[in-house]
């Protein structure tokens, strides 16, 4: 209400409403996520009746589009603290925004060695962990060695085994790292470790007893899946070995 007096005291008055209306409450909820998963967002906004909300936007912090919707999800590109701000308007015109900042954790960068990759079995290899992370640590590491054996230390030897009595035995690597956020990556390295066969030494010899009027020794190779022989007749003359697969020898 306005009202106005002259000098004389002649007096008026002006009435005009005013309307104010209430202010709705931007607020919405999240998840912290892995890189590579998607974040949905749930809006939780409120306005107090008669007033409706009408209108929703998301900022997600990333240089991306912004989202003109209730509720919604995002991918991100990297992984990184956001500052998402999610905005309300209300079909009052009356405008309110919140910000929170969620998480995308990275995810391991897995990569290791095992030393030795090749050899005769049983092949002893040594495992070497060479991963990392952008932020965090990794807690958790997992080994499949392809032959139903596991291992869940860091940096395991492993025992690998060729039963074949001519095929090596190819064996695939996998690791998974677990982050202290539960985030993970697996990395398999195929035909990783190569283990071949060993041969099995055996032999006979004629006569069994002799003399030394009859030193004349003959050797007969009873071994399975060899390609070369070395023997060593087990006296002190200066040439008591041979390569020979089937040597006869003169003690």
């Amino acid at each position: 209400t306005l009202t106005a007096t002259t000098i004389y005291g002649c007096v008026d008055s002006a009435v005009e409403t005013i309307t104010v209306y209430s202010q709705p409450q931007a607020a919405f909820n999240s998840t912290n996520v892995c890189h590579g998963f998607i974040t949905d967002f749930t809006d939780l906004s409120t306005t107090p009746a008669p007033g409706n909300i009408v209108t929703w936007q998301w900022n997600f912090a990333d240089a991306t589009p912004f989202v003109n919707d209730t509720s919604t999800s995002h991918l991100y590109a990297n992984p990184g603290n956001y500052n998402v701000v999610h905005t309300v308007i209300s079909d009052e015109g009356c405008v309110d925004s919140v910000i929170q900042t969620i998480i995308v954790h990275p995810n391991p960068v897995v990569d290791f060695i095992g030393e030795p990759d090749e050899g005769c079995s049983p092949l002893l290899v040594d495992f070497h962990d060479f991963s990392g992370i952008l932020t965090g640590l990794n807690a958790q590491w997992d080994w499949s060695f392809g032959d139903n054996n596991f291992s869940s230390e860091q940096n395991p030897s492993h025992y690998f085994i060729n039963t074949s009595s001519t095929l090596p035995a190819i064996y695939d690597i996998t690791l998974k790292v677990t982050s202290d956020e539960g985030c993970q990556t697996v990395v398999r390295k195929d035909d990783y470790i190569s283990v071949f066969p060993t041969p099995k030494a055996g032999f006979s010899f004629t006569p069994q007893t002799t003399t030394v009027i009859y030193p004349q020794i003959t050797f007969t190779d009873l071994s399975q899946d060899a390609t070369t022989w070395n023997w060593n007749f087990g006296d002190y003359q200066v040439n008591n070995t041979s390569s020979f697969q089937e040597p006869v020898y003169n003690y």
